[in-house]
């Protein structure tokens, strides 16, 4: 009998997409994205790659390699498996300690999922198309540090007018998709309003909260919990090699009981919220819950970390030293 699981983790799927469709139009950690060849559009890379699968969030095809193999190549299961036993397919990358999926919490329902998976395409199509005040947009997320890189892989969009999309209603803003690449699953999408706007931060209807960045914590002995996703994507773009970085979207909404299966195999947590009474307060909130946290206190007195990057502050070298 062949060993079909075997076969599959020494092949990196990212590798062997890359091999076949060139260099992915963004790229993270563990996700890499290309144009799917499985359907035309020619303009959104919605096709996700990981090291053990794929998924486009256009068309919807998914699977492993052997299904990347038989699709791509016209062939059957067997000789797709009999192409991988050859052993000329690019290799795995290191393997890494997986992240579990959270126990204590239901994520929304599949429909409203399937509607928020669309909404972010569309509204990263806008971000990107130049419509509307998307331009704007987009210079503010560039004032912040964030590559464009970081943006495309945090699947960051733009909704141009208050209205509906999907069936959801969208408010006007950035588009911020809390997605978990690993599991496949949209938990809600935040939307950060124009400047001047109250609330500064609102969720599209049917959104759950959860914990921003989970997917980055796998592999990672240390993780650092930010007050916002801004400074969550600007810290794991300087140094998300070094940690696991995460939020809870707020220095008040705080479930960490909710997410103990992927927090409980970290050894260490550095609370990195805002150097304000919010901040502070959200760190004694964690420091009661366990002894294995620290506070990392924005460098250079700033008010948060995309303010102390803003001044200079050399973020990479902070962390480090927070890890001493």
């Amino acid at each position: 009998m062949i060993d079909t699981d075997s076969l599959k983790v020494a092949v990196d799927c990212r590798e062997l997409v890359r091999s076949e469709l060139g260099d992915p139009a963004s790229k993270s950690a563990k996700v890499w994205h290309w144009l799917c060849p499985f359907h035309a559009d020619g303009k959104t890379p919605s096709l996700a790659v990981y090291a053990d699968g794929f998924k486009c969030y256009g068309c919807g095809e998914y699977g492993d390699v052997f299904t990347w193999l038989q699709k791509r190549h016209n062939l059957t299961f067997l000789e797709a498996v009999q192409q991988v036993r050859g052993g000329a397919l690019p290799t795995s990358a290191p393997a890494v300690r997986p992240a579990p999926a959270p126990h204590l919490l239901e994520p929304p329902a599949e429909t409203w999922q399937t509607k928020a998976v669309d909404v972010m395409i569309e509204c990263m199509e806008v971000l990107w198309s130049g419509r509307g005040k998307a331009p704007g947009a987009l210079a503010e997320l560039h004032k912040r540090g964030l590559s464009d890189d970081t943006i495309k892989a945090a699947w960051l969009g733009y909704q141009p007018a208050d209205g509906e999309r999907r069936g959801l209603f969208v408010p006007r803003g950035v588009v911020i998709p809390h997605w978990h690449g690993r599991a496949n699953t949209m938990w809600g999408l935040k939307i950060w309003r124009p400047l001047g706007s109250d609330p500064k931060y609102t969720q599209v209807k049917g959104s759950v909260p959860a914990l921003y960045g989970a997917d980055n914590l796998a592999g990672h002995d240390v993780a650092v919990v930010c007050e916002g996703e801004f400074d969550a994507l600007l810290l794991a773009q300087q140094a998300g090699d070094l940690a696991g970085v995460v939020t809870f979207g707020s220095a008040t909404s705080q479930d960490i009981e909710g997410w103990l299966p992927y927090l409980l195999p970290v050894k260490r947590l550095l609370v990195a919220t805002d150097n304000d009474a919010a901040g502070e307060k959200a760190w004694q909130y964690w420091h009661a819950k366990t002894q294995r946290v620290r506070r990392l206190l924005p460098p250079g007195g700033a008010k948060d970390i995309t303010d102390a990057w803003r001044a200079g502050a050399d973020l990479r070298a902070w962390l480090l030293a927070g890890m001493g």
